[in-house]
């Protein structure tokens, strides 16, 4: 802030890097030490890329050291053991070597804008394996904007927030005649937990 001549005070923004997602307060520093605790991991940055009017969701991106070909999916899976649901990355981007500054640092402003329509190459992984899971997934991807969902996907990790568990709460009622837990979805399930 800073204290104007009128004795009025500005608000001019944050010093830190926080960052509001779905409600909770972000620490993308920790993230990130997570992230470099993962066998290979050379470098990473975690920012919160807008989508639409009012939905903000986190975006990983990494470099592996000796070209490795990291599989997001084993980055997810080691996150998700070590962080809550609401602090793992939407997305994942891989990249050689991130971008950086003349002093050296990370480059925020240069990393790459995800491609959040398909949210990387691990979402998706597991097919649905009967006709419930198959209607879920059409309704998730319907609500969610996201294609493909596999059944393992959680609502946070495709970019879910309390507002789009709503949204599928009503619609699997709707559609399916069969009411789910708002607490199952908000916590991070999955259409494997929902079909459940």
């Amino acid at each position: 802030v800073r204290w104007l001549p009128d004795g009025q005070l500005e608000f001019l923004g944050r010093v830190d890097n926080q960052l509001s997602i779905r409600g909770f307060r972000v620490e993308p520093g920790e993230i990130e030490a997570a992230l470099v605790d993962f066998p290979g991991v050379r470098e990473a940055a975690v920012t919160a890329h807008q989508d639409g009017a009012s939905h903000s969701s986190l975006v990983g991106y990494v470099s592996f050291t000796n070209n490795r070909d990291g599989s997001t999916d084993e980055l997810r899976q080691f996150l998700g053991n070590r962080l809550p649901a609401h602090m793992l990355p939407a997305t994942f981007v891989i990249l050689d070597s991130l971008p950086k500054t003349n002093s050296g640092k990370i480059n925020r402003r240069a990393l790459p804008t995800p491609d959040r329509r398909r949210c990387d190459k691990a979402m998706g992984g597991v097919a649905p394996r009967d006709e419930l899971e198959q209607k879920l997934v059409v309704i998730w991807e319907d609500v969610l904007d996201v294609r493909p969902i596999g059944v393992t996907d959680s609502l946070f990790s495709l970019g879910g927030d309390s507002l789009k568990a709503i949204q599928l709460m009503v619609r699997i009622r709707e559609e399916l005649g069969r009411p789910v837990s708002l607490a199952r979805l908000v916590a991070g399930g999955t259409i494997e937990q929902v079909a459940d």
